[in-house]
């Protein structure tokens, strides 16, 4: 836990400091949830005698998820709330990450290094080196001049081109996730065929509001 709240004091950290400069860089974004979605689970937790706000936060969210652990309806109200939030994606965009309740947030510090930290890592060492490791900082004409070296650094991107690049990033994770998923279900069939075939399971069917 105090490993992943260091990364993510860090991603918001570069996020804050690239924001400042002006500077665009590549950001791990998470829009709000869309209304449409968030008078569904209004819907649902009302019907189980639960009350969503009408412009509910992230901290009301939680509250729904505390207050209805163990209750009959607590699978069925947890999905809606997953089904609300809409999905992180990568974009120069500041709009913040809103299931960390970050207003700043880079994504940079995997450890399986992807193609959009390396895009951060490359915009982070080209600021050290005009800050000397980040030991020197500037004001007025030095610092205009600092920014503008920035921005003419290969390893800085236009905010067009980071736009581009995100789209495309977030394509491919998701192409990434649907072949996992898919995997995963064939593997739980495989096993199911060949261990349990014909027996009766216990189960929760679960259908979406029309």
């Amino acid at each position: 836990t105090i490993i992943e709240m260091f990364m993510v004091e860090a991603n918001e950290a570069v996020s804050r400091l690239f924001d400042g400069l002006g500077i665009s860089i590549l950001r791990r974004i998470h829009p709000e949830p869309a209304m449409d979605d968030l008078a569904d689970l209004r819907m649902m937790a009302g019907a189980s005698g639960f009350r969503v706000p009408d412009d509910p936060d992230r901290k009301d969210l939680q509250k729904l998820l505390n207050a209805t652990r163990g209750h009959s309806a607590s699978r069925a109200i947890h999905f809606a709330v997953l089904k609300t939030l809409t999905k992180a994606e990568y974009s120069p965009a500041a709009v913040g990450h809103f299931a960390l309740a970050s207003d700043h947030y880079a994504h940079f510090t995997s450890p399986i290094r992807r193609y959009p930290d390396l895009i951060v890592h490359r915009a982070l060492e080209a600021w050290l080196e005009q800050t000397a490791n980040g030991t020197e900082s500037f004001g007025g004409r030095k610092r205009s001049q600092m920014e503008q070296s920035l921005r003419d650094d290969e390893r800085t991107i236009s905010e067009n081109d980071l736009v581009s690049l995100g789209r495309h990033c977030s394509d491919t994770e998701g192409t990434s996730a649907a072949a996992e998923r898919s995997l995963r279900e064939f593997l739980v069939m495989q096993y199911l065929h060949e261990h349990h075939l014909g027996e009766e399971v216990p189960a929760v069917v679960r259908a979406s509001i029309p």
